[in-house]
């Protein structure tokens, strides 16, 4: 069951999202959007810390359409939040074939090991987006 924590870093306009526990993909695609939808409202940018989350049962089709299946529906404007994913050594190639996926596709994803080049590089495209 994936599990998930919440907290909204009003002063450098960030939602940090801690996941635990075994990710599932419904699950994991209903807290995504349930997150992006606070962070278009707010503009703010998304951390998603997948560090203690275990994402052996999420297979990469499901990653590849969860904007054309899920998202883009409800609100294309979603692809445009800018969203750091943390994650560990062991999750690497997944979260770069999300990244590299996403941002083919336009949809505004990096992924990182270290927290504090995540949290930069969100504030960096969050300037960009306030000066657009």
């Amino acid at each position: 069951m994936t599990q998930y924590e919440t907290n909204i870093d009003d002063l450098n306009r960030i939602i940090e999202v801690n996941i635990q526990g075994q990710l599932r993909t419904h699950e994991t695609r209903e807290m995504g959007l349930k997150v992006r939808k606070i962070a278009k409202e707010k503009s703010y940018g998304i951390i998603f810390d997948y560090r203690a989350a275990d994402a052996s049962n999420i297979w990469v089709l499901d990653i590849d359409t969860t904007f054309t299946e899920v998202y883009d529906p409800i609100d294309k404007e979603l692809r445009s939040i800018p969203v750091a994913i943390l994650h560990t050594k062991q999750f690497n190639h997944l979260a770069n074939f999300i990244a590299l996926s996403w941002r083919a596709e336009g949809i505004s994803t990096v992924a990182f090991e270290n927290e504090a080049k995540g949290r930069k590089w969100i504030e960096d495209e969050l300037k960009t987006l306030r000066s657009s």
